[in-house]
């Protein structure tokens, strides 16, 4: 599900869709819970005690720094590097290209 997440823009309503579907898929793999009268589903706060309060936004951020890392130990002459970050190369008078 999160693949190439590192690269995603996100808006707020993008960052809620993305809590409520995890929510709700975490819902049927941890299933019901039993009550005194029967089964009733988690709701959010038992849900986020199982996950323990790491959310798939937390993930994606925290992925987005690895990558960012990986960004900055490349060679600067990489033209990966040179989009994203803005890089550009110092040019003196001696490196310039000339017709």
């Amino acid at each position: 599900m999160t693949y190439a997440c590192e690269t995603w823009t996100f808006s707020v309503r993008g960052i809620n869709n993305l809590l409520v579907f995890e929510t709700q898929i975490l819902r049927k793999i941890f299933g019901p819970v039993q009550y005194k009268e029967g089964w009733r589903i988690r709701s959010n706060n038992e849900v986020q005690k199982v996950i323990k309060g790491i959310d798939i936004v937390k993930y994606i951020k925290a992925q987005r720094i690895k990558w960012w890392r990986h960004l900055n130990r490349m060679e600067h002459t990489k033209l990966l590097v040179k989009k994203i970050t803005g890089w550009k190369p110092k040019r003196g008078k001696n490196q310039r290209m000339t017709n």
